[in-house]
């Protein structure tokens, strides 16, 4: 590895001293990349930024695509998460352009990577399937190999041990049969290393000690110290949980040393709460408690929140030992909170996820304003007029999806605040339930109260009062459950999704807007779960169903029909209101904006409605008749492209 390094430093040397880079030459440096991007980030990062630069000027578009996406892995290593996603995604858009399947796959892998770092576990598998799928009639086993391994990390972060297991062991048996040179001993080492990981978890500790060692061994002969720290941070934390405290406790800091050369922060932080947590049980306070401060203080830069949650717990430990109880108070306080906010912060984090992609975005448009510059004035002039077009639709969808993220944390803060004060409420008011009913049998035993006409009323008042709140705290608890399941606070990914349990929800929300004065009628069919991205589904017939109620001008009536059809669902809704003009129809889906004295109003509820369909791959139409009524038919394929 050291000489693909050595290697990569001379051309770098050599391309300093010439002005006329080749394609050729950039194709050298990035299979130099490939091979040390792992072990040396820091020096291929200026590599990669070398390729690019070249690549540009080249208008080398597959060259360049290399490069961000090796420049994003090495931001990936040096723990820049956020740093690394804009370039990956620029990367993937310039790849897929270019259908380099090779380069795809790899880029895929690298996003799986990143996510899978971050926590976003269900974005990574989609990410490593994607992989795997490109890669199916490539031939190319020693990048499916890889793809097994990420898959196999993937599952086993989400706690589907099995198959992570059946993963892993197809990623050893690739690499197995691959020429046994640095790069298949390195990828042995890790499906080894994943396997023993399984087995750890599973209690199996024997097995698991042998897949390590075995790990550890092909590490040291692949000469990579970033692989060779990991094998011995996982055979720490099994001899900890073995009972095996003092070899646990060197084989931490032999993996502390190795990660600190490697620079990459949050291995390091990794290494020292597993070190913290042994210091702790072996009663060095004083160690435990500077390792754990550096462990926090790196998390906390790198903005690793499962890695600050962890060291606040074993840090209110230590505390705690040294007879410091507020020290102690304070990081359990610290650690309860972050935890809740890493198991339940599913809002916040589709908003930052949302942040991410308006900037994702908003490089891809200036990239391709860049590149339009360079080519000849008639097509630039062809392509602008398009862009214009483009760019006025990105602005609207941005509007809308800046809306739907301020909904989503309003609707998080609304569920947080009820939930607490509505249990509390119902649980008070089945006490009194029980209370009150004691009280009637203790007063029945009482002869000379018996026939009492004042104690029969208030008697009759408080059982009336307490059927009265009841009615008012269910009607609140199906207000909330409404709003968390139409904003999907537990899951906003591309996933199968109940379509009758949407329309039910928006439903509940239209409730107080339906009254008396409008009849739903339903005839739903028997519909499978499609696949789908639930929040888009939800706002999809929020809009609907909300233009529907607003064209009923007095008493009136909304029919909604589903069925399922040759790979698809078909859903209807039609009201009897007072329709839309056929002079509107050609341009119904189209933005429209209007203007009040100095004010600009956007109308996006139906230009949003048809790209959520147009996304999904399906296809919304409208028939209308005026004083009559609309009907709006949708058709959605159950198994879409997902983006």
């Amino acid at each position: 590895m050291e000489n693909s390094a050595t290697k990569l430093d001379a051309q770098l040397t050599a391309l300093e001293k010439t002005d006329e880079p080749t394609t050729e030459i950039i194709d050298q440096l990035i299979e130099l990349v490939r091979e040390s991007s792992a072990a040396n980030p820091q020096r291929c990062m200026r590599a990669a930024d070398r390729i690019v630069e070249m690549a540009q000027a080249l208008e080398y578009r597959v060259g360049e695509a290399y490069g961000r996406g090796y420049r994003g892995f090495c931001r990936y290593m040096l723990s820049d998460h956020e740093g690394a996603l804009p370039e990956l995604y620029a990367a993937k858009s310039l790849i897929e352009e270019a259908g380099d399947r090779r380069g795809r796959s790899m880029i895929l892998m690298s996003l799986a990577q990143v996510h899978l770092s971050m926590g976003n576990y269900e974005r990574a598998l989609a990410n490593s399937h994607e992989g795997l799928k490109v890669l199916e009639h490539s031939g190319d086993e020693f990048e499916t190999a890889w793809t097994y391994y990420g898959l196999g990390n993937g599952y086993q972060e989400m706690g589907d041990h099995e198959t992570a297991l059946t993963y892993h062991q197809r990623s050893l048996a690739l690499f197995e049969k691959i020429e046994n040179n640095r790069r298949a001993i390195a990828g042995r080492a890790r499906a080894l290393n994943g396997i023993a990981n399984v087995y750890q978890t599973r209690g199996e500790f024997d097995r698991a000690l042998e897949f390590h060692a075995q790990s550890l061994t092909l590490f040291r002969e692949y000469g990579g110290p970033i692989g060779e720290a990991r094998a011995l941070n996982d055979l720490g934390v099994l001899e900890t949980q073995r009972g095996n405290l003092k070899e646990a406790l060197d084989l931490h800091r032999r993996s502390l040393a190795l990660r600190e050369q490697s620079g990459n922060r949050q291995a390091q932080s990794t290494s020292l709460i597993n070190l913290g947590q042994v210091c702790l049980e072996l009663g060095h306070t004083a160690e435990a408690l500077a390792v754990l401060q550096q462990a926090l203080r790196i998390a906390s830069e790198i903005k690793s929140k499962p890695r600050i949650f962890k060291a606040h717990q074993f840090l209110s430990q230590a505390y705690e030992a040294t007879g410091d109880y507020l020290r102690a108070l304070e990081h359990q306080r610290h650690f309860q909170a972050v935890r809740e906010e890493v198991s339940g912060n599913a809002a916040a984090t589709k908003i930052k996820n949302l942040e991410i992609g308006f900037q994702v975005e908003k490089s891809q448009q200036q990239a391709e304003i860049e590149r339009l510059r360079n080519v000849e004035l008639k097509e630039v002039n062809d392509r602008l007029q398009r862009l214009l077009s483009e760019l006025q639709e990105a602005q609207s969808q941005i509007i809308q999806t800046e809306k739907m993220a301020a909904l989503g944390s309003l609707v998080a803060g609304v569920v947080h605040e009820l939930n607490n004060p509505v249990g509390a409420l119902k649980s008070a008011t089945d006490v009194a339930k029980r209370v009150l009913r004691a009280l009637i049998d203790l007063l029945g035993d009482l002869p000379a109260l018996e026939g009492d006409e004042r104690l029969n009323k208030l008697i009759t008042t408080i059982q009336e009062s307490h059927r009265i709140q009841g009615s008012g705290l269910e009607r609140i608890s199906k207000i909330v459950t409404s709003l968390k399941s139409f904003a999907n606070l537990d899951q906003s990914e591309f996933r199968e999704f109940d379509l009758h349990e949407s329309l039910e929800s928006v439903l509940a929300l239209l409730e107080p807007e339906l009254g008396d004065r409008i009849t739903v009628n339903r005839d739903f069919g028997r519909l499978p779960l499609v696949l789908c991205y639930p929040a888009e589904i939800n706002q999809l017939f929020l809009n609907l169903l909300t233009n529907a109620v607003e064209a009923i001008r007095g008493q009136g009536t909304i029919e909604l029909r589903t069925a399922s059809q040759n790979g698809a669902v078909a859903i209807e809704i039609s009201d009897d209101g007072i329709g839309i003009p056929a002079q509107r129809l050609e341009t119904l889906f189209e933005p429209q904006f209007s203007r009040t004295g100095s004010r600009v109003k956007a109308g996006l509820g139906l230009f949003t409605c048809y790209r959520i369909v147009q996304k999904h791959n399906g296809s919304i139409e409208v028939s209308s008749t005026q004083d009559e009524g609309s009907t709006f038919s949708i058709t959605l394929p159950l198994t879409p492209q997902s983006d």
